[in-house]
């Protein structure tokens, strides 16, 4: 150790090996942070614009959320049941691209699909997260910072779901 202080620039030689290393593990760590901020920014957004979706369903309208009665009261067996299920599906899509374009930070969305069942409304968002130390790293096949969400919102209201409950019990006792 003695005779390496002797040589003239071992320091200089030490800094530029391990200068990269902390300062790539710091930015990847910065990365992470954004990256699970990202995370729950793209789960918050989809569950609230697919839990409106899922409202508008019931005979509410998108934008306010306020119910009709009047087109609630109108589904009965011989019209269909959610009539406004495709309308609500492009709505809830189209809402999710905006919000999360404008919201993500150095996130890139690769897809958003929305899909309308008989019982339930499923939003499936993917990201990918654009960090600069990432993109080395996929260059060998390691894939970090993606992400992918789902959320599923019920059309069925809870009172809906008990009576469909109590009408099954009296048929089986």
């Amino acid at each position: 150790m003695s005779k390496m202080r002797e040589i003239d620039g071992y320091i200089t030689l030490e800094t530029s090996l391990v200068l990269p290393m902390v300062l790539f593990s710091l930015l990847l760590f910065m990365g992470y942070l954004c990256y699970f901020m990202n995370c729950g920014i793209i789960q918050g957004t989809m569950e609230s614009v697919t839990l409106k979706g899922a409202d508008a369903f019931h005979g509410g309208d998108y934008d306010t959320g306020e119910i009709d009665y009047r087109k609630m009261n109108r589904r009965n067996l011989y019209t269909e049941m959610f009539p406004g299920r495709e309308e609500s599906q492009e709505k809830v899509k189209k809402e999710l691209k905006k919000e999360l374009s404008s919201h993500l930070f150095l996130g890139k969305i690769s897809k958003i699909d929305v899909q309308s069942k008989t019982t339930a409304i499923t939003a499936d968002t993917k990201m990918s997260f654009q960090v600069p130390g990432a993109e080395m790293l996929r260059s060998f096949g390691i894939q970090i910072f993606e992400y992918r969400g789902t959320y599923t919102a019920s059309y069925i209201s809870e009172t809906e779901k008990i009576r469909g409950w109590s009408v099954v019990k009296r048929t089986v006792d």
